[in-house]
């Protein structure tokens, strides 16, 4: 699955949580056990506001505060739309091997556009979770997300931005493995 694809199909599966997100809904516990669910959906509103000046060639330093503070708002299912319409837009342009700045270095912006894809899904399911929602992941997209993260396991680690990775059995499905590796298994959460 292209660089593209995937993000397209994982912020559409983050969608399908995050717009059913009720207000009084926002103060729910999450699987970031840092954020409540309007921390944990500001956040990805937060990653989604970076990628069309990243993608633009911008430097961390150049967009630099931009981006503080509540994204979320009184209108979360509209602030939402309009914040992902926007990225949506710049990845649908952006050239993939143009070089993206990230805060860790320079990378061809199709790492870029996985990783971020990569992040919506395992949000989305994480604010699933927080309303008591189901999500099933695609097959083919949790697979294509586990494939991209798998290989850079220490990485991540080291960034100290993911949880323990919990262990799983040969058998377990593609999206057991891929919320494993991210820390998380579906009774994270009391329901």
């Amino acid at each position: 699955m292209d660089a593209k694809s995937l993000f397209n199909e994982a912020v559409k599966e983050a969608s399908g949580c995050v717009l059913r997100v009720e207000p009084e809904q926002l103060g729910n516990a999450t699987p970031c056990t840092d954020w409540d669910l309007r921390e944990l959906v500001n956040h990805m509103m937060n990653e989604l506001s970076w990628i069309p000046d990243l993608l633009a060639g911008k430097t961390i330093a150049e967009v630099g505060s931009k981006y503080d503070g509540d994204l979320v708002g009184d209108d979360a299912s509209g602030s939402w739309r309009r914040t992902l319409m926007r990225a949506m837009d710049a990845v649908a342009e952006a050239d993939s091997q143009t070089t993206v700045h990230l805060s860790y270095g320079d990378f061809p912006a199709e790492h870029y556009i996985r990783e971020s894809g990569a992040d919506m899904l395992i949000h989305g399911w994480d604010v699933g979770q927080a309303i008591n929602c189901s999500v099933i992941f695609d097959k083919q997209l949790a697979q294509a997300v586990f494939d991209f993260v798998k290989p850079r396991a220490e990485e991540f680690r080291a960034s100290g931005l993911f949880g323990e990775q919990i262990p799983t059995q040969d058998s377990d499905s593609v999206q057991v493995k891929l919320l494993a590796f991210y820390g998380r298994k579906e009774s994270r959460l009391d329901k």
